[in-house]
């Protein structure tokens, strides 16, 4: 059975923390990369890191939101269904959510990890030199554990703040200080 290179691995794990998704098929999972047409460059590096684990090349995708009317367009592609994403998958979903595990300290290991994160939901704040880790996703119960020390050894400093979002549920994002 074929594995994971270290660089696959951690390319998927910060894609996954990300915006990929692992998707159950009936007897295996695939990895599911879409970006916007912003994004064409990036998704074409990270299919070129991952090519050998997919049938296909990424193509255009056409997409109705119907909450909004409007249309976009998205670059996509799916890897094949294998184990080896079914192993990624328990670790990162419960059901069809997508956690943090609880060993997550162990999991991001890697620069490159915590890079690809970025490049997926992270951006620059206006306000300072800081940047941030859209991760509303999350529970406020996760985003304790990226509190955690050997998460952050590749950043000087690190605070979790919360903002109202609605009535009903408070959302986070991790802020880092550079």
């Amino acid at each position: 059975m074929t594995r994971l290179s270290i660089e696959e691995k951690d390319i998927l794990i910060g894609t996954i923390l990300g915006d990929a998704h692992v998707r159950k098929l009936k007897q295996e999972s695939r990895v599911e990369i879409t970006h916007s047409t912003q994004q064409k460059a990036y998704l074409f590096w990270k299919y070129e890191k991952l090519k050998r684990w997919c049938g296909a090349k990424p193509h255009l995708v056409r997409i109705h939101d119907a909450r909004y009317q409007k249309e976009y367009l998205q670059w996509r592609f799916n890897t094949v269904s294998r184990t080896v994403f079914d192993d990624l998958r328990k670790i990162f979903y419960r059901g069809r959510i997508k956690i943090i595990p609880q060993n997550i300290s162990e999991i991001i290991t890697s620069p490159l990890s915590l890079a690809v994160w970025f490049m997926d939901d992270g951006g620059r704040r206006n306000d300072s030199y800081g940047l941030f880790l859209n991760t509303l996703s999350f529970t406020k119960p996760e985003h304790e554990l990226l509190r955690i020390p050997s998460v952050h050894s590749f950043v000087r400093s690190k605070e979790i703040l919360y903002h109202r979002i609605s009535l009903y549920h408070r959302y986070s994002s991790i802020q880092i200080v550079i």
